[in-house]
């Protein structure tokens, strides 16, 4: 198992930090908490993948030693505060086949067979080997001189705010269609993209292609999916408490579920989506009488990504307690308020994290929730 990530970086540099500091860090941090090293085990198999899980692996050429060594310093840090998570480490560690992970840097200036020598090398240890994870730099590094002899470059931040430049169109929409989209030419493109997005939206409408409910362990009775699949026949019955983001009410399931629909009308995507997220999480409350031990509960929004996983978050946070089971007061007594901080908000946050690795909640989404639950 491999996986590459690519990244490029402004007019100068020769690899960003993303890959030369933060995901080394990170690799650095999973692998010391799937892999601790133990002073009992012997100079067997395992003791030396945690000996290598312990390593932190930074470019030689662009990170000096004395700050390798700073860096090296902060990682027990980390590794503490993602204790705090409470991960369920057992699995994870499964999911990686008992081996870590490990960075491999590539940029313009990289001798390809080489690297390719040393991920093999590093790969096929026998019950040693590592996951490699390929950094790669896309972007050259060059002067200004140099860069003024061509038509466009490289502008930070280009790519970021999606919406406003892409039409619409998602990575996954991208990539169904990407042998359509490089065929067409530039004056081509918007048709072609904006084709694409009613096909998908289309598919939405018609319960095709929504993303199905996934449950969010541990609390085992919530799941998040899109709208598209919760409008579908019969998907709604599944769960006794809906919560849709969308600009209209479902009028089929309002209907059927009457007061065990609650929808939060957010007419917006992206940004301005997530700051009406904030109006309207104060709605939730409306719950609180409804639930019962047995309550299975569904929260949806357009792409069952974003909005809905931030819900959910706020659901969590709300009516459930550490261990994932509802709060339900007894007869009698009132229905008493979590406890909340950002610490409990960030674990709360990784049960969905692990439960949805393809959630994607936006940082706006994220800080609507924490504006409304320690606000």
């Amino acid at each position: 198992m491999a996986c590459i990530i690519v990244d490029s970086t402004r007019r100068g540099k020769s690899m960003p930090d993303a890959l030369s500091k933060t995901i080394p860090i990170w690799i650095c941090v999973l692998n010391r908490l799937l892999f601790p090293s133990s002073p009992s085990l012997s100079s067997s198999s395992s003791s030396t993948t945690a000996s290598e899980a312990n390593n932190l692996h930074t470019p030689e050429t662009l990170i000096s030693p004395s700050e390798h060594s700073q860096i090296l310093a902060r990682i027990p840090s980390f590794v503490t505060a993602l204790q705090t998570l409470h991960l369920d480490v057992p699995s994870l560690r499964e999911k990686l086949k008992g081996r870590p992970l490990r960075p491999f840097f590539v940029t313009p200036s990289s001798d390809l067979v080489s690297v390719a020598e040393e991920v093999r090398e590093q790969t096929t240890q026998d019950g040693n080997g590592c996951h490699p994870v390929i950094l790669c730099t896309a972007s050259s590094r060059e002067s200004e001189e140099e860069a003024s002899h061509h038509v466009s470059g490289y502008v930070q931040g280009a790519a970021d705010d999606a919406e406003a430049w892409a039409l619409g169109l998602d990575a996954q929409g991208f990539w169904e269609n990407c042998e359509e989209l490089l065929r067409s030419s530039e004056d081509e493109l918007p048709e072609v993209v904006g084709k694409i997005v009613a096909e998908r939206k289309a598919e939405g409408r018609s319960g095709k292609g929504g993303k199905r409910p996934t449950r969010v362990d541990p609390c085992g009775n919530l799941a998040v999916a899109s709208n598209a699949a919760a409008d579908e026949e019969g998907a709604g019955g599944e769960f006794d408490l809906v919560v849709s983001c969308s600009g209209v009410a479902t009028s089929a399931l309002e209907e059927r579920m009457e007061k065990r629909y609650l929808h939060l009308p957010i007419s917006s995507s992206g940004k301005l989506g997530s700051r009406q997220l904030r109006n309207e999480l104060p709605k939730l409350e409306q719950l609180r009488s409804l639930l019962r031990p047995e309550s299975r509960l569904l929260v949806t929004c357009e792409t069952g990504k974003d909005l809905s996983v931030g819900v959910a978050l706020a659901l969590i946070c709300l009516f459930y307690d550490s261990s994932g089971n509802l709060i339900i007061p007894a007869e009698g007594e009132r229905s008493e308020k979590q406890v909340l901080n950002k610490e409990v908000i960030r674990q709360r946050l990784a049960w969905i994290m692990v439960s949805m690795p393809d959630a994607s909640p936006s940082r706006a989404t994220l800080q609507s929730v924490n504006a409304f639950l320690l606000g």
